[in-house]
């Protein structure tokens, strides 16, 4: 069970920056039908930990979330030893399709069980 922190009346989760919808809450985001997840996109235009992807369907943008609001989704831990050193780049490695190997700390395991649990966050259905 994930337990949810109530945030302040006046805290947004998420906004939609073409549409204007707002979410107040991570789970009122996550259970939106019109908010698909798409994958982890490491570094490049979010925090140097990346973060993940979703695609609002009514509008058609592509939201981004830094990977540090989904780190309580996985009991792995937040940073581990390199896949590579522990053997596991290529089931959890986010660099195994670059060919490249982890730096001596990594959060693939953590990012990988993340993803796995928000691409099946159940969703609200639609009426």
């Amino acid at each position: 069970m994930i337990v949810m922190t109530p945030r302040p009346q006046s805290a947004l989760f998420k906004t939609c920056p073409m549409c204007g919808d707002l979410w107040g809450y991570r789970a009122d985001f996550l259970s939106d039908p019109y908010v698909i997840f798409l994958g982890y996109q490491p570094g490049a235009f979010l925090e140097s930990s990346g973060g993940f992807l979703f695609n609002h369907v009514r509008c058609g943008t592509t939201l981004a979330v830094p990977l540090a609001t989904f780190l309580d989704l996985s009991p792995e831990p937040e940073i581990t030893d390199s896949c590579a050193t522990r053997g596991l780049q290529e089931e959890f490695c986010l660099g195994r399709k670059e060919n490249k190997i982890c730096p001596p700390q990594c959060r693939c395991a953590s990012v990988a069980h993340s993803a796995r649990v928000l691409q099946n966050w159940p969703k609200e259905r639609l009426t």
